[in-house]
């Protein structure tokens, strides 16, 4: 993504206020956001319109977020997703990472989004290598855990551990891998 591109960018949320915040979230980045209330709908805007990036949800009635990827994936099979999601299971996780999908948790910050986005359009997904440190959650070596790893929000975090975040300041000693985010 080249510095302030303007993206064209499909919601799909059944949730109507959830739509509504991504989509002020994305136009506040300068972005045009067109939202869906569904799969189905969004798939008929496929044809319709060019679009860079779709978001959607993974729980939705009538079609899942996982559907609407593999149907996006039929009709524009280059294009960039995020599955947003607030109930997304282990297996979710697994599965975001082998279709080379970004999924971010309900709720997610500013931050989360545009690194997201960038790494969505850059090819990258979720799918990267791990940095050498500590699970944010456990305090585990995060090389010697032989378990998948993710970003939750700027931390790596074990899989298993992912949607855990902590409340309490880290252990005294204990360390974080963070990972730059650029504005």
């Amino acid at each position: 993504m080249r510095q302030g591109e303007r993206l064209r960018i499909l919601v799909i949320d059944d949730q109507a206020g959830v739509r509504a915040f991504v989509c002020e979230l994305l136009e506040s980045l300068g972005h045009a956001a067109e939202a869906a209330e569904d799969g189905p709908t969004g798939l008929a805007l496929l044809p319709r319109q060019r679009y860079d990036l779709i978001i959607t949800d993974l729980r939705m009635p009538h079609m899942s977020g996982w559907d609407v990827v593999e149907a996006v994936r039929q009709q524009v099979p280059r294009m960039p997703l995020i599955v947003i999601s607030g109930f997304a299971t282990d297996d979710d996780v697994e599965r975001a990472a082998q279709a080379g999908v970004c999924l971010l948790q309900k709720p997610f910050q500013l931050a989360e989004v545009k690194r997201a986005i960038r790494e969505m359009l850059s090819g990258q997904g979720n799918a990267r290598p791990p940095e050498p440190g500590s699970c944010l959650v456990c305090n585990q070596p995060l090389s010697s855990s032989g378990g998948s790893v993710l970003y939750q929000g700027d931390d790596l975090v074990h899989a298993r551990s992912w949607r855990d975040v902590p409340t309490k300041p880290l252990a005294k000693g204990a360390r974080r891998s963070r990972m730059p985010v650029a504005d």
